[in-house]
């Protein structure tokens, strides 16, 4: 009879996970998390010159790179970030192009976020974008962002990338968030499950859309949510603008 509890439990535990909606929350979806209207931040921009900077990119290659173009981003906030762009995309008026795809995408990150964002690396080529927590960066391609422009997806890569870059150091092991975790229910997509490192970055964008635009998700993945992690919405409403607006309060920045 003790058997029997045991596996009742077992099985009840296992319904209890909610099912996932889809595979990622960026890609295998029609959902536009964050638009190209959407108000964003970015204020202006300087190109500093060329200089030898640390460029990984996963596709072989000196790691140092010397010729790469460096901009400097201002924001209306205050915060102030560099881009660092490969060489190998050509002249300055070229590599200034690429900054122009991301610099709206990356104003429309939570002020919280883009200050702890040290740089953004762009390369040449097609490999999908990856960031580094501990320096606080993250890598775009060239190919890659025109991809993700084409499909409406390049402010949600450009917001996931950031929540590893930024933040993701300091909350990811917190007591509260492996709190909220453990009790929550499971995961809305696929994706979730990979590592932890994935969960915080898909959950976080879901959740800021939750919190600031709720009707961009569909009900049911608004009803999903609120059943399968209710306590990782809890954990980002304290932290997350539910404006997304609030870096319009400043009325002046860094001028170019």
């Amino acid at each position: 009879m003790r058997g029997f509890f045991v596996l009742l439990f077992v099985v009840l535990g296992v319904q209890s996970m909610a099912e996932p909606l889809f595979y990622s929350s960026v890609t295998s979806n029609d959902i536009d998390y964050i638009t190209k209207s959407d108000p964003s931040a970015y204020g202006c921009k300087t190109c500093i010159g060329t200089d030898l900077k640390e460029m990984p990119d996963g596709q072989g290659g000196p790691l140092m790179r010397d010729g790469t173009h460096v901009f400097e981003l201002h924001f209306k906030d205050g915060v102030e970030m560099q881009v660092w762009v490969s060489a190998a995309v050509g002249s300055e008026r070229a590599a200034a192009k690429q900054v122009a795809k991301i610099q709206q995408p990356l104003g429309k990150l939570p002020t919280m976020m883009r200050r702890e964002i040290g740089h953004v690396v762009i390369h040449q080529g097609d490999r999908g974008a990856f960031a580094e927590n501990q320096d606080h960066f993250f890598v775009l391609h060239t190919n890659n962002i025109a991809k993700r422009i084409s499909t409406h997806d390049l402010e949600e890569t450009v917001f996931h990338e950031a929540m590893h870059a930024s933040v993701q150091i300091k909350l990811l092991k917190s007591s509260k968030w492996r709190s909220a975790v453990r009790k929550d229910k499971g995961h809305v997509t696929e994706y979730f499950q990979t590592d932890a490192q994935e969960d915080f970055a898909e959950t976080g964008l879901m959740i800021y859309t939750y919190l600031r635009d709720p009707d961009r998700l569909p009900s049911n993945v608004r009803s999903a949510m609120e059943r399968t992690i209710p306590n990782r919405i809890a954990f980002w409403r304290s932290r997350f603008p539910e404006t997304g607006k609030e870096f319009f309060s400043v009325a002046s920045y860094g001028e170019c």
